[in-house]
């Protein structure tokens, strides 16, 4: 009944436009017959009738009488107005003429199946003649409005190849993308390597029903939001209403008619179009996350990046023994003065980055750059870190080490000093991550006295090397603000055991 139903509607849709007027009132009998014959099956076939007492072999029985007396004889004319329209001359410009003469036998054989009537029952008289109006009448009635075309990618799921062909013809018209499975595990293929936004599912199917295709499909976490829309026949209800439990979109019923399945799958095009944008939002929202999770981390310590997300706020602290270094280029000025400003950022963005690798490597943490001068502190996470000192000068040498090596062949000087800190967060627009105190501004008085390609320390730095570090006294020196105090030059680390 479909396939009568649904080749002859698309061929009066298309009557007018390729002048086959002559073809219509035949077209609307073949039509008119098989929704007669759908409405009396469906009355017949009324499975809410069927009470506890149902003898199966006589009310069967009876059925099949009722059927044949009511059913048999609407369709028995079918044959012979098919033959008809085969025979009748097309027109010159109809090159649709393989396709109409084939889908005339498509109807044909699915009016055999129905009845499965004797070839000679198909035999009749000659079709009806009908007036210009009344064929006007019969070609409005079956023109479809003028609707947008729908934009989609469908996957129609039927065993049965006229549903399967009809249904892929009416969506295609539509303007949809169709493509067809005629199993379950064929259908669950094609999910793996197709960008599909529909389905259209049959309930009832061998080998694996519509409903464990609907399982597997919502089981999956990458098309468990797939719209699913179920194709079902009339006393298919109950499955029905399972699917649409178990995440159906909705339902088609059998036979298909071309106003609902245009609506259905429009609607569910549409969810599926909203949910591919809430879900871009909510990856756009995710990447934005990612990116200030990014810039935060490289903007402050983990520690501080958890507590300034779980309060809002970081409160300062104080830390005991943090060994604070200073990394200044020599000649920065003069070099400024006879290079293009491009040149210099890109150079100095070169140093920065190397150093910054260098702060990664040893477990320091980058505090600031002030002009040319690069901070890095260690011993800020564990205030009982032994080794902060030892890496914080292990880092410096390498730092003076990598710097001539690139691009500018710069000279880098490196200072160090340790002592207590006191670490926060300061800004409201724009945060910083910074440390204050007596050894913050100790070490950035001992830089401007260290030399090119060396790294000087304050004697206390020395104490907490250990034994096998070189470190080299140069007296006591000048700082402003803190009297004298004795430096120490460093020029390379322990060999490692």
């Amino acid at each position: 009944m479909n396939a009568i139903l649904g080749y002859s509607e698309m061929w009066l849709e298309d009557a007018d436009e390729l002048g086959l007027h002559h073809a219509v009132p035949t077209l609307t009998a073949v039509h008119r017959a098989g929704s007669e014959a759908l409405s009396r099956v469906s009355t017949l076939v009324d499975l809410r009738r069927l009470g506890a007492d149902f003898d199966p072999e006589f009310e069967l029985g009876a059925l099949g009488d009722e059927v044949k007396s009511s059913v048999w004889p609407g369709m028995a004319p079918v044959r012979g107005w098919l033959n008809t329209l085969s025979d009748m001359p097309l027109p010159d410009t109809f090159a649709e003429a393989d396709a109409f003469l084939a889908d005339l036998d498509r109807i044909g054989r699915a009016a055999e199946r129905l009845g499965q009537l004797l070839h000679d029952v198909f035999q009749t008289d000659s079709p009806h003649t009908a007036s210009r109006a009344m064929v006007t009448a019969e070609v409005a009635r079956f023109t479809p409005n003028s609707l947008e075309p729908l934009s989609g990618h469908v996957l129609v799921v039927d065993d049965n190849p006229g549903n399967r062909d009809v249904l892929k013809r009416r969506l295609e018209r539509m303007g949809c993308e169709v493509d067809l499975a005629a199993s379950g595990p064929e259908a669950l293929d094609k999910l793996d390597g197709l960008l599909v936004d529909v389905v259209l599912l049959d309930v009832l199917m061998p080998e694996m029903s519509g409903i464990e295709v609907l399982q597997a499909i919502k089981g999956r976490a990458d098309i468990t939001h797939l719209p699913v829309i179920m194709i079902s026949a009339l006393d298919q209800l109950d499955s029905v209403v399972h699917c649409l439990e178990l995440g159906a979109e909705d339902y088609l019923p059998k036979p298909f008619n071309p106003v609902i399945l245009r609506a259905r799958v429009s609607a569910s095009l549409t969810r599926k179009r909203a949910r591919d944008q809430e879900m871009a939002w909510q990856r756009q929202l995710e990447s934005e996350k990612r990116r200030a999770d990014a810039l935060l981390h490289a903007i402050f310590p983990d520690r501080i990046v958890a507590e300034l997300k779980g309060t809002g706020e970081v409160q300062a602290r104080n830390h005991a023994n943090v060994a604070v270094l200073f990394c200044d280029i020599v000649g920065f000025t003069d070099h400024c003065a006879r290079h293009p400003p491009g040149q210099v950022r890109d150079q100095l963005q070169e140093l920065t980055e190397a150093l910054e690798e260098l702060c990664l490597a040893f477990s320091l943490e980058k505090i600031k750059t002030i002009g040319d001068a690069f901070m890095a502190a260690s011993g800020l996470i564990d205030d009982d870190d032994p080794l902060a000192t030892d890496r914080a000068v292990r880092c410096g040498l390498e730092m003076i080490r990598i710097a001539p090596t690139l691009s500018s062949g710069w000279q880098v000087r490196v200072a160090i000093h340790t002592g207590p800190v006191i670490a926060g967060v300061v800004g409201r627009r724009k945060y910083q991550y910074d440390l204050w105190g007596d050894t913050v501004n100790t070490a950035a008085r001992i830089e401007g006295l260290t030399q090119p390609g060396e790294l000087w320390a304050s004697s206390a730095v020395a104490e907490q090397l250990g034994p096998d570090w070189q470190a080299r006294s140069l007296g006591t020196h000048a700082l402003k603000g803190r009297g004298r105090m004795e430096l120490v030059h460093i020029a390379r680390p322990p060999a490692r055991r």
